[in-house]
């Protein structure tokens, strides 16, 4: 082999060893660079404020979803005494925080007399509530617990939640005669007067209360009005 051929030989393989180098070098600097970005955010969630958290907690629920339509059907004997009505809650399959529940209430005959449509995620918003929380070492004790809590939440304890709330919607939904005495004669903001009248006057029409789908706090009380054939709000609650 001539010395020329020689050199080119040694050449090709300097070339191919410092080729090799370089391609070391720029995938440790971006395995680095990676690991720099994985650790910012991290910290940044880790230096993310109670309030914060909660709100990314609440718009995706950590994926927690239903995989098939949940129904919940009770009878209660409301518009009247002889047959009872169908109360009847559908959640559709589908991510629980994007979703829209209905509530539709039914005669005996079928025809409906009330309907409503709401946030899925309603039957979810109070497990953000601990049973308990610190009762001592002030605001940043308080946010660092809340903080701690919510993010342990899981995805299925969201689903779990979701189901057990939404099961019980209907329990303790008829308003009692005696309670409902106390809160017409101080409590709340009259919505249809004439009813609210009939209703306080005519011991035999039954009242519900539903919770306000879309608030912190408050609900409605309800009646049947037989000159109108459904279901009408004669009370609301803050």
């Amino acid at each position: 082999m001539g010395l020329r051929n020689k050199l080119l030989i040694v050449l090709i393989i300097t070339l191919i060893c410092n080729s090799c180098d370089e391609r070391k070098e720029t995938n440790e600097s971006t395995s680095k660079n990676n690991e720099a970005s994985t650790n910012s955010n991290v910290n940044k969630a880790s230096d993310s404020s109670y309030a914060d958290v909660l709100i990314k907690l609440r718009d995706n629920l950590k994926g927690a979803l239903l995989k098939d339509t949940l129904t919940v059907i009770k009878l209660i004997y409301f518009s009247d005494s002889i047959s009872p009505d169908s109360f009847i809650l559908r959640i559709p399959p589908g991510l629980i925080a994007k979703t829209k529940s209905e509530l539709i209430i039914k005669k005996h005959d079928s025809q409906e007399i009330y309907s409503e449509s709401f946030d899925t995620y309603y039957f979810a918003r109070y497990i953000f509530e601990p049973d308990s929380v610190p009762i001592e070492g002030g605001q940043d004790t308080y946010d660092n617990y809340m903080k701690s809590y919510i993010k342990s939440l899981t995805k299925i304890q969201f689903e779990l939640y979701t189901k057990k709330a939404a099961r019980s919607l209907f329990d303790d939904i008829l308003v009692s005669r005696e309670k409902l005495n106390k809160i017409m004669g101080w409590y709340g903001e009259v919505i249809d007067k004439e009813l609210f009248d009939e209703v306080e006057k005519d011991t035999t029409l039954k009242v519900i209360t539903l919770p306000c789908f879309s608030c912190d706090v408050g609900g409605t009380y309800f009646s049947y009005s037989k000159k109108k054939n459904k279901v009408i709000g004669i009370l609301a609650t803050d």
